[in-house]
């Protein structure tokens, strides 16, 4: 028993009575009463399951006595009136999107051999019954091909062959591409025997994979109407469905930033236990903010994007999102404050010297109405004179970087008094419904022309009455926000924000949140780490900005590399096939048409934190370009996402609206027959082809799952058949009896 409690004592130690929530941790009691916390189950090889994330989700054994009961096994704390254990895709430590091949096969052990012993990542499914959890995380990885290397017995075990035909054709549904990697039995049961042993696998694809899965041995008896119902019942052979609104989303990639900035956001991630999500995109905003009317980004002749990013992060309560934001923003504030003081002597100085002629102006004013016409012809024309030093003597505004709780009229007015740039860096989402039309006088009037025009830099005019007109040729604002969930729910109801293209704009983020898992004591940010954060945006801050004659600034251009400019054209051909009928974009075509120029502006910046505090090439690289691209697909994953909460994609809308009618029929089993003579009154479903992507949308949620049935020798096929997930029939018929 000490080798138990010594290890968990270790883990008790290091994270927290948080561990009593993983299942396989139990408190028990010594003979003397103490309490003291152990890890269950027979003795046996510890294998930790872990998630896309490297967070450890689950445990497993692979015990040193098989009795016949399986010779892995996941722990639990069930019996000792704690968590039970899930099955759970297990992702090996290193793994990072984007992946454009992965593996699959079954067993931790073989996913975390194959994956060191080839440059294949490797992905296990809980048992070979149970892939359809592997869907979200290939999704995630941003994978397109996928090799599926169950044990080489599926030539033989027929239950084997039968999953992975099933596994085959799921993948399919879900547009991957799928080959089969194949070996003698002699050479070994699983991969890692083969690779182990030196051999490599045989791959199949397009017609010869087909062969292989038609040539495997069939179930016997089949999936049939009869004897479905005992199957449906299995809950072991069942994933948990995966919620519409909850999509398994990529990590901020923090090493595609130079090592001063990568470094201080990893360790402001692992001091406030948030995802390093937050501190990544709100650094890019800052960047943006600081950078801004400098630099201009040129990809190709005729093409130019202005550095100014809308970056929003939507988590829910209690994650420390102010933390963040306050210690990203800090460098910006610190510099404000800075150049306030070095500008005051100025700024006092030319209020004194304003405030003087205009007192002189009263006087000639009174001396021209009231004087002698000697007098009052001197005063006139002393008059034109004070008038045009008047003009140009207008005090200075203090510098400022950055605003956040003000109107978009006082918008305007800080970014013609900054050489036409402002940005904002907050943890709130008050600027949403101040653009919602909150100071208006029926709020219910938005207000966003400023906010349209301040990403591309369209030429902004403001005019109020006896005001003078507020004009800025190329307006630049760049935003960060970290709100909370509701707040993007909020932004779908207001359709002006994405009729008129604000969403569109918009870079999100939506992390899961650690809450329930975080570290109770952790290290603050190096005093290194932080005075390199401090030194680089200081650096960009300060360096010059260039001014034409009449004042206007002018930014330098920053363009691609040959190099640099093919791999960019590469990806905006990627974009726009995926903006077809169709495509993945189809839904977020509005986004998706500015993720190119999105990406240019992300290698500008990305370039200028590279070369902080030096001199900065005016060519961007190759390798500065391919990051980008990353951190382009994945803003693209957090994009899908967030929309999807928004409720952008009316095919989900139709999948959820056929979810409920299943529930509510408490069918275990269905065809597409029944299913359409339920729903066919509906105008969404005039044929019962509408129906087919709603189901797909379905099955790979894992709600429902094909089933296999007998095919007749003549006359119309079968109706398609689909089993329903216990878990969500059970779900159905409780809210059904609540209800």
């Amino acid at each position: 028993e000490s080798r138990r409690w010594e290890p968990a004592r270790q883990v008790l130690r290091r994270l927290g009575r948080v561990v009593v929530q993983v299942p396989g941790f139990q408190v028990k009691e010594s003979r003397t009463g103490r309490r003291y916390l152990t890890i269950g189950g027979k003795p046996g090889l510890l294998v930790p399951v872990h998630d896309a994330a490297g967070r450890i989700v689950a445990l497993k054994v692979r015990v040193d006595d098989d009795d016949g009961s399986g010779k892995y096994r996941y722990l639990t704390s069930a019996r000792a009136g704690g968590p039970g254990a899930d099955a759970a895709v297990h992702v090996p430590l290193g793994i990072t999107g984007p992946c454009d091949v992965v593996r699959v096969t079954e067993g931790e052990l073989k996913a975390d051999v194959a994956t060191l012993m080839t440059d294949v990542p490797t992905l296990s499914v809980p048992g070979v019954g149970n892939w359809r959890g592997v869907l979200a995380v290939l999704t995630a990885l941003q994978a397109r091909t996928v090799l599926l290397a169950f044990d080489a017995d599926a030539a033989e075990n027929d239950e084997v062959a039968h999953h992975l035909r099933q596994c085959a054709e799921g993948l399919r549904a879900a547009e991957f591409a799928v080959a089969i990697e194949t070996w003698p039995r002699e050479a070994g049961k699983g991969i890692d025997d083969v690779l182990a042993a030196g051999g490599q696998p045989a791959v199949l694809t397009g017609d010869d994979a087909e062969r292989f899965l038609t040539a495997l041995p069939v179930k016997v008896p089949p999936m049939t109407s009869a004897n479905s119902a005992n199957c449906a019942n299995d809950r072991d052979e069942w994933p948990a469905p995966i919620p519409f609104g909850r999509q398994t989303v990529p990590a901020f990639p923090l090493d595609c930033f130079p090592a001063w900035l990568g470094q201080f956001c990893h360790e402001l991630a692992e001091f406030t236990q948030t995802p390093p999500d937050l501190a990544g995109a709100m650094a890019l905003a800052a960047l943006a903010v600081a950078v801004q009317k400098k630099f201009d980004v040129v990809p190709s002749d005729g093409w130019s994007e202005q550095l100014a990013l809308y970056v929003l992060a939507a988590m829910p309560p209690a994650n420390r999102k102010s933390a963040v934001v306050r210690a990203v923003s800090d460098p910006l504030f610190e510099w404000e404050r800075r150049k306030a003081q070095e500008m005051r002597p100025v700024i006092e100085a030319a209020r004194t010297r304003f405030e003087v002629l205009q007192k002189r102006r009263q006087k000639l004013i009174h001396d021209a109405a009231t004087g002698s016409p000697e007098q009052a012809g001197h005063a006139r024309s002393e008059l034109e004179a004070i008038d045009t030093e008047l003009a140009t003597a207008v005090p200075p505004a203090e510098p400022r970087l950055l605003a956040d709780d003000i109107t978009p009229e006082t918008i305007t007015t800080r970014m013609q008094q900054n050489g036409g740039r402002i940005g904002v860096l907050t943890a709130e989402g008050d600027l949403f419904d101040i653009m919602a039309g909150r100071y208006s006088r029926t709020g219910k009037s938005p207000n966003i022309g400023i906010f349209l025009k301040g990403h591309p830099g369209d030429r902004h005019r403001v005019d109020r009455g006896s005001r003078p007109t507020e004009y800025i040729d190329r307006p630049a604002l760049s935003m960060g926000f970290c709100v909370q969930p509701e707040v993007l729910l909020g932004l779908m109801q207001q359709k002006q924000f994405r009729g008129r293209g604000l969403l569109g704009r918009h870079l999100f983020v939506v992390p899961e949140s650690p809450l329930g898992h975080r570290q109770i004591v952790t290290d603050p940010v190096s005093p290194e780490s932080e005075a390199l954060y401090r030194r680089g945006m200081a650096a960009l801050l300060d360096h010059p900005v260039q001014q034409a004659d009449d004042g206007e600034l002018v930014p330098q251009s920053l363009r691609f590399s040959p190099e640099a400019l093919t791999l960019f054209r590469e990806y905006q051909a990627e974009i726009e096939q995926q903006l077809a009928d169709l495509g993945r974009f189809e839904y977020i075509r509005d986004w998706a048409g500015k993720l190119a120029g999105a990406v240019a502006r992300i290698a500008g910046l990305l370039h200028l934190a590279t070369f902080a505090g030096q001199v900065i090439p005016p060519t961007i690289c190759a390798d500065t370009v391919a990051n980008a691209i990353r951190l382009g697909r994945y803003f693209t994953e957090h994009a899908l996402a967030a929309f999807r909460m928004m409720g952008a994609n009316p095919a989900v809308e139709r999948a959820e609206h056929v979810l409920k009618w299943i529930g509510r029929k408490g069918w275990p089993e269905f065809s597409k027959r029944d299913l359409y003579e339920v729903v066919k009154g509906n105008t969404d479903y005039a044929k019962a082809e509408d129906l087919d992507e709603p189901l797909r949308l379905l099955v790979s949620h894992q709600y429902i799952a094909p089933m296999d049935h007998p095919q007749k020798p003549r006359g119309r096929s079968p109706s398609p058949r689909y089993r329903v997930n216990p878990a969500f029939a059970e779900f159905a018929q409780f809210a059904e009896r609540r209800c």
